[in-house]
């Protein structure tokens, strides 16, 4: 009987203290690289922190650009001491293509492709490439070269293309071809090969 009492009053305690859970570690998500394009005498007005954080969505919230912000701030969250590579090149037509990103040996050791987002908000007009074709509420011509010729440019391709009609944004989704890619590793090459812009890449509008 005292057995029987000892076992009894043994499992009652065990039942009343809970198992406490192992702590779930926060999942690592790749930051992508995020830009957007300007004019010259826009390229540098922000610092490379200020135009990774708010800069290249141009301090707009947006419903394209929020899922992004958000593994931006968890990188951040991630690695709180990376290095941010900001970087900019001319395009054909006229205008800049700004990027940055996050850059960390933590993150080029994961061997994952990165993403890269175009955001061109509703406040941005450009002369020389309307974004929004008013007849199919896709992009246009000159903004669909525009993109090709990135996506070269960033050693990528073109994922997809969201094009909102009453807000006039527009945001591309880009994965790069292969991992550990870095912005910095990027510039470098393209730097190294002192390739001739205007005529290296013809424009897909201006083919007979």
């Amino acid at each position: 009987m005292e057995l029987f009492g000892w076992l009894k009053n043994k499992s009652s305690v065990l039942g009343s203290v809970k198992a406490t859970p192992e702590p779930v570690p926060d999942r690592f998500i790749k930051p992508p690289v995020v830009m957007t394009i300007l004019r010259e005498d826009q390229i540098c007005t922000e610092t490379p922190t200020q135009f990774l954080h708010y800069g290249w969505r141009h301090g707009e919230e947006s419903q394209f650009a929020n899922a992004w912000d958000v593994q931006i701030k968890h990188g951040h969250k991630m690695l709180p001491d990376a290095k941010i590579h900001s970087m900019a090149v001319p395009l054909p037509n006229g205008l800049w293509l700004r990027a940055a990103s996050y850059i960390d040996p933590l993150i080029d050791e994961r061997g994952a492709h990165t993403a890269l987002i175009l955001f061109l908000p509703a406040s941005l007009v450009y002369d020389d490439m309307p974004k929004m074709d008013s007849i199919t509420g896709g992009p246009t011509q000159e903004l669909n070269d525009t993109l090709r010729y990135i996506a070269l440019r960033m050693e990528s391709r073109i994922m997809s293309v969201f094009t909102d009609c009453d807000s006039g944004e527009v945001l591309a989704v880009f994965k790069s071809w292969r991992p550990n890619y870095t912005i910095h590793n990027n510039e470098q090459r393209w730097s190294n090969a002192q390739l001739v812009i205007d005529t290296t890449i013809k424009k897909e509008s201006d083919k007979p």
